[in-house]
């Protein structure tokens, strides 16, 4: 399977790894949201293009022959509905069950709430819309909810739990 990654912080580089991690999947393209993910692509010699190039109509298209689906996590730019009807994008969210958007973690915290999930989501026009794939819950450790970094390690591990269930998903509908 040929896939592009677009993402960046913690979240997206363990993501990212966990793809490359994948027998099955050829990563073709990197488009890093930050430094973070872009070093790693360096390092591993991946190819990778600027964050720019996701609003050139010529570059989606050729995107959309290059590879069979896309993965976002931690990207901050809304994908074109151009590029997501030519191409399978998914994107995977925190508490997607509940904070939508951006900050999710943010709004968690501020709302005390410890239950918190990882979701992955077909991509749509509409953020955050898409038809689910699966979302995985945990109850946080209320000891470590004193930032966003410390409910962010709380749930790296179901980031890829949940990666595993959205390739196989992915790999039945390609």
């Amino acid at each position: 399977m040929k896939v592009i990654f677009y993402g960046g912080q913690t979240a997206g580089l363990v993501v990212f790894l966990g793809l490359a991690a994948q027998p099955d999947v050829h990563i073709v393209r990197v488009i890093p949201q930050d430094d973070i993910l872009a070093g790693a692509a360096k390092i591993l010699h991946y190819k990778t293009d600027d964050l720019d190039k996701l609003d050139d109509i010529l570059y989606i298209k050729k995107l959309s022959k290059t590879a069979d689906a896309m993965i976002c996590c931690h990207g901050r730019k809304i994908l074109k509905k151009e590029l997501t009807d030519s191409i399978r994008c998914i994107n995977f969210h925190p508490c997607l069950y509940k904070y939508k958007g951006a900050f999710p973690i943010k709004k968690l915290l501020e709302n005390k709430d410890t239950k918190a999930s990882v979701g992955a989501h077909f991509m749509t026009e509409r953020v955050d819309k898409g038809p689910l794939i699966k979302e995985i819950f945990i109850n946080l450790d209320q000891k470590k909810m004193n930032s966003e970094c410390e409910v962010y390690n709380q749930l790296y591990p179901v980031y890829l739990e949940v990666l595993q269930e959205a390739l196989l998903v992915l790999r039945k509908v390609l």
